[in-house]
């Protein structure tokens, strides 16, 4: 098994731990912000004198887990619960003292607790990492050590002028086996506001709220359209009770959840996400949208029906339906492995004669992956870029 190599030690690192992956834990961005700030930085002193240090958009946890072993008490800035879930993981399956990390909350930022050291792993969307920058400035000073970091393909003009409207000059480094360091100085008496506040939009009697660095932010995006547009009776699901059991997997900003409560009686749906923004989104669209509902929806952050933040997921063959727009990349990552885990989970969730509904990208051969695993698939609509299927459990 491949290990992360630092001066201060080796560590196995899985990229999520308890499910498989083929994606490696960490990513030469990784290894060239460690080997800089061992070389360059007196990461002991910053150990004794009890300094603040952030790492923004963790992954899988190496550059946390290496400063951790060097005495450095970590932040944790993510919107990811899986990356959150993994630094985690990584750190008591490699003997690391997990006290040494938390993960922040964002109000604790603050002039009266500048951080010394900030470390920004370039994530997927720009509106992301400007968010966070605005985020992170209250607690930066003129001494704070920001350093950015990631693959080169993934560093462009626009990556650079967020850090210099947020932090102050920047440049970069030289590439080193493909990653870059991205190196702004911190500016005082630059006035930078705060991340911009949720995007809110009616669609279809629903009123949405999205995160602004949320995906599709300002409109419905087309599969999901197409996946409501097409909506299976779901009455011949419900339970003896009469109570509909759904979950909404990898909800987003709540779209989907919110339609079926909004037209379908006595439903208790789970709304679950792996962004907490998207979850906050989801909560607000809920509460926009529907106001009082009989049955109060659950909007949970969670790896697909795996795992959630509050350790209560369903119980095998306890769901009558499970909806999901699936993600098909992480971060950087282009993969099914997200898509595999909302399949996964949702066939050990629903009960015997149980619905999933899924809708992806046609190329993603969703249908075939269905029939694998749930022995039956069937195409419930399609268009020239999206497929809408539906699978039994049995």
């Amino acid at each position: 098994m491949d290990r992360f190599e630092t001066a201060g030690g080796s560590f196995v690192l899985e990229r999520t731990p308890g499910r498989p992956s083929a994606l490696r834990g960490w990513s030469a961005a990784d290894e060239l912000v460690v080997a800089t700030l061992e070389a360059e930085h007196d990461l002991g002193g910053l150990a004794a004198a009890g300094a603040v240090v952030v790492v923004a958009n963790p992954g899988s946890g190496a550059v946390p887990l290496a400063l951790a072993t060097r005495g450095l008490n970590v932040g944790l800035l993510s919107d990811s619960f899986v990356d959150v879930a993994a630094t985690f993981a990584n750190a008591e399956a490699n003997g690391i003292d997990t006290s040494r990390l938390s993960v922040i909350d964002p109000e604790d930022l603050s002039a009266s607790t500048p951080a010394a050291l900030v470390v920004v792993l370039v994530p997927k969307r720009l509106a992301l990492l400007d968010a966070q920058l605005r985020t992170l400035r209250p607690a930066l000073t003129a001494d704070t050590v920001v350093l950015g970091a990631g693959m080169t393909r993934h560093i462009h003009t626009s990556t650079i002028e967020s850090f210099a409207a947020c932090v102050g000059p920047t440049v970069t480094s030289r590439a080193t086996r493909k990653a870059r360091l991205i190196l702004p100085s911190v500016d005082p008496s630059l006035v930078v506001e705060p991340p911009p506040p949720p995007v809110t939009f009616r669609w279809n009697g629903l009123t949405l709220v999205n995160d602004a660095n949320g995906f599709s932010p300002r409109r419905v995006d087309a599969g999901t359209e197409l996946l409501l547009s097409n909506l299976v009776d779901l009455e011949p699901y419900r339970g003896a009770d009469g109570v509909l059991l759904l979950a909404d997997v990898g909800c987003g900003n709540g779209i989907i959840g919110a339609a079926i409560l909004a037209r379908t009686p006595n439903v208790a749906a789970t709304l679950v996400d792996e962004s907490f923004a998207a979850v906050r989104s989801a909560q607000a669209t809920v509460d926009a949208s529907l106001g009082e509902v009989p049955i109060e929806p659950r909007i949970v952050v969670g790896d697909a029906l795996r795992s959630f933040a509050d350790g209560e997921v369903p119980a095998p063959g306890s769901l009558d339906v499970v909806v999901s727009n699936p993600p098909f990349h992480h971060d950087h990552a282009v993969t099914d492995e997200m898509a595999w885990a909302v399949f996964t989970s949702a066939h050990k969730a629903l009960r015997r004669g149980g619905l999933l509904l899924i809708v992806g990208n046609r190329h993603l051969g969703y249908h075939a992956k269905l029939k694998r695993l749930f022995g039956n698939a069937t195409v419930v609509a399609s268009n020239s870029k999206f497929v809408v299927v539906s699978a039994t459990r049995r």
